[in-house]
């Protein structure tokens, strides 16, 4: 947001985001001298005289207007142009991330291709497997072994909450979610809402183009449409925090059920 420092008609200094007040004010000045303009042609020396003092403060004040308006246009340009770099350095963020949830929902989606044909044993890792739990292990600064087969790749993803995407059994209680078209959906899995974050950043990826654009307002309207983007992320991380907190719900009162049952079998194995 833009912080420019102004001076205004009254000697008042004022910080502004916006030039709309420099522009008003220059409106304003503009029109006073323009309506003085017959006096100041035809008007005979006397009037000329008397309105003159009036003229030049005005005349003055619309050429330090024109230079503030000028001063502002030249900081706004450098500030589009430092946000879109900024843009850009967190859209390489967001890619990453997106990179890393589409590398992990095709370790299932070439797990369920696996199981359709004829389990192979020695199968080794696949290049998506190794990505995920390579940069997972990285995350959580843990140790990482590398594994050697396709299979135990994959009991590695389930074993992790965070990279375990199986559904959620059908008898358990669905996540009710709705999406940023405000369709409603009942998961079993977080996949859908991280699909969902893919998608907003493919957008962004985009926009790329237009902030780097030469022309300084189109490189704006490009910022503007990732701020919109940026708003979208939010609610769907939000929504990914939601959905943690349903499943670690579900999983105490799991754990609470069978502490409720074990307390009522007072030690005696039924």
């Amino acid at each position: 947001m833009m912080a420019f420092p102004w001076i205004d008609g009254d000697g008042v200094q004022r910080i502004l985001d916006t030039p709309a007040p420099i522009e008003a004010e220059y409106t304003r000045c503009r029109q006073q001298l323009l309506d003085l303009a017959p006096q100041l042609k035809d008007g005979d020396d006397a009037v000329y005289l008397r309105i003159r003092p009036t003229a030049v403060r005005l005349r003055d004040c619309i050429a330090q207007l024109a230079q503030d308006l000028g001063r502002w246009n030249a900081e706004w340009e450098q500030e589009i142009r430092r946000l879109a770099i900024e843009a850009s350095t967190e859209i390489g963020g967001f890619m990453a991330e997106a990179r890393y949830l589409s590398a992990l929902h095709r370790c299932y989606d070439q797990h369920a291709e696996q199981m359709r044909c004829t389990p192979d044993p020695s199968l080794p890792p696949s290049v998506e497997q190794m990505q995920v739990l390579t940069e997972q292990a990285r995350r959580s600064n843990s140790h990482f072994s590398p594994p050697e087969t396709f299979d135990e790749a994959h009991s590695c993803l389930i074993s992790k909450p965070a990279t375990n995407r199986i559904l959620l059994a059908t008898p358990a209680k669905t996540f009710e979610w709705r999406d940023l078209d405000g369709y409603r959906h009942q998961l079993r899995s977080v996949t859908p809402i991280e699909e969902a974050y893919i998608r907003v950043v493919d957008k962004m990826v985009k926009l790329l183009t237009d902030i780097a654009q030469d022309d300084v307002r189109k490189c704006a309207i490009g910022l503007e449409k990732i701020q919109l983007c940026k708003a979208d992320i939010t609610i769907i991380q939000h929504t990914g925090t939601e959905w943690t907190q349903f499943i670690l719900k579900q999983d105490r009162d799991e754990f609470a059920s069978t502490l409720r049952i074990l307390e009522h079998n007072d030690g005696h194995a039924e």
